[in-house]
């Protein structure tokens, strides 16, 4: 079985949903659902973006890539213009960035 597979499998039941559950909110068979789990499919890119966004994981913890679960990805429209804030705002700025970077490291080990 492929890590993709187990980690469907206990993204689903962390979330306490059934297969055809499942199944209805991507809007394909259970059986899907059940390939996918099993092994015998894997979800194509469509899908696996489905999952990642439905789970709010990576895509590539689905894959197995990474162990980081919780990582929250920025969407691709996230934009700051850090030179609205003065020298010192953007010192604490990234000084903030730097301790959530750290905390995020100990959540995940």
């Amino acid at each position: 079985m492929s890590n993709i597979s187990n980690r469907i499998r206990s993204l689903r039941k962390s979330k306490n949903i059934t297969q055809a559950q499942l199944a209805n909110d991507l809007g394909v068979q259970r059986t899907t659902i059940t390939n996918w789990e099993s092994g015998i499919r894997i979800p194509d890119v469509e899908y696996a973006s489905k999952l990642s966004k439905y789970f709010g994981v990576p895509i590539d913890y689905l894959y197995g890539k990474t162990t980081g679960r919780n990582t929250v990805l920025a969407p691709p429209t996230f934009k700051m213009d850090i030179n609205l804030l003065n020298a010192k705002g953007q010192d604490e700025l990234m000084q903030y960035f730097k301790y959530l970077l750290t905390q995020e490291k100990y959540r995940n080990e």
